[in-house]
């Protein structure tokens, strides 16, 4: 804690030493933007809207500065011209970054991390004069900003878009979704575990996917759980089909050898996943990145939460048909049962595709 808080006082005293008074440059005049973005999937996912809206808008230039964990989300993204991933922990890598961004002369810099990050706010007032700043619930420190959007009562797909009308002083009308692109190849390796689906399922009318593991431990569904829920869907004319990394990977073998109707994805890279998620008609997930990528491709969401005013109101499922399953704030999802999640499942279904599963 010490050690960390040392850490906070030297970047505010650097970003006080370096600091060059910011102009705000007027809305007509931002054409060239680096947008700091660290984090992982979910965080850029939720950005995602943010660069095609600004681009949409007239930002034609955007250069996006994120993590090693989340660069991959944007990696083909059509609207972001340059992409840097750095180590925000590392504090040579943070000076070379910041001193580049000086060169770069950016009109604008935006800090998309909500609240305060002591990195995110010493590379941004570091930038150089004449550098409009913007950025997300700031609060306290906000009058350093130039364009600031601080209400946090709203999905963060739309705070996004929110600092993207405030930026460019334009009101958005349309709709804008998350979005992950992926190279004709990726889309070939997907489209082929599918096909190999149909054939091997072609008594399953539907495709389920279920997400095994989570981020967070307090987010993580017992592997008895999700058993019990599997053998209720194959009641049905259903296949599932299991993603799941680390722990869970082993849990997902095992129910693909005891089920017939069950297969497993390989271990393969997010853009692959997020193309085969792309092909199911359901999806259910403790984990707010798949589901995130799910609402992406227009894919129905069972999402089981903790109910937490503002892990809903932010992470949840977006412009998508889907239903939420709560656990009580200060538990866990493994509160939440099969039978519960199952009747999600069914409710979706039948107001999507018209198609009912056997009940409970």
């Amino acid at each position: 804690m010490v050690k960390k808080i040392r850490y906070s006082l030297f970047l505010r005293l650097l970003a006080y030493i370096f600091r060059k008074p910011s102009h705000a440059a007027s809305s007509r005049n931002i054409r060239k933007i680096a947008v700091l973005r660290p984090g992982k999937i979910g965080d850029m996912l939720v950005a995602t809207p943010f660069f095609e809206a600004a681009f949409d808008n007239g930002i034609k230039d955007i250069t996006v500065i994120c993590s090693s964990y989340n660069e991959i989300v944007i990696r083909h993204n059509p609207y972001v011209r340059e992409l840097k991933a750095v180590n925000f922990h590392n504090m040579f890598q943070v000076i070379r970054l910041t001193l580049w961004l000086r060169r770069e002369r950016f009109d604008l810099i935006v800090d998309l991390t909500p609240g305060m990050s002591n990195t995110c706010f010493l590379i941004s007032r570091c930038a150089g004069a004449g550098v409009a700043l913007a950025g997300l619930h700031k609060k306290n420190v906000a009058d350093e900003y130039d364009y600031v959007f601080d209400l946090d009562d709203r999905h963060m797909v739309d705070q996004n878009i929110a600092l993207v009308e405030k930026i460019t002083g334009k009101p958005i009308s349309r709709s804008y979704q998350m979005k992950i692109a992926a190279p004709p190849e990726a889309c070939r390796d997907a489209e082929l575990f599918i096909h190999r689906l149909n054939e091997t399922h072609a008594d399953s009318s539907m495709f389920v996917g279920i997400n095994l593991s989570a981020g967070a431990k307090i987010r993580q569904w017992n592997a008895d759980r999700y058993e019990k829920l599997i053998e209720k869907l194959l009641r049905n004319p259903v296949a599932v089909v299991l993603f799941a990394v680390e722990d869970q990977a082993e849990w997902a073998l095992n129910f693909a050898d005891r089920y017939q109707n069950v297969e497993t994805v390989p271990r393969s890279s997010l853009i692959i996943v997020s193309e085969i998620i792309r092909h199911l008609q359901l999806f259910i997930s403790p984990d707010t990145s798949l589901i995130s990528i799910a609402s992406s491709h227009n894919v129905p969401v069972a999402g089981m939460y903790i109910d937490h005013k503002q892990t809903l109101m932010r992470w949840s499922p977006y412009n998508v048909p889907h239903e939420i399953i709560r656990a009580p704030e200060g538990t866990t999802v493994n509160e939440i049962s099969p039978r519960e999640v199952y009747a999600a499942a069914v409710l979706l279904l039948k107001e999507v595709y018209n198609v009912t599963l056997r009940p409970e």
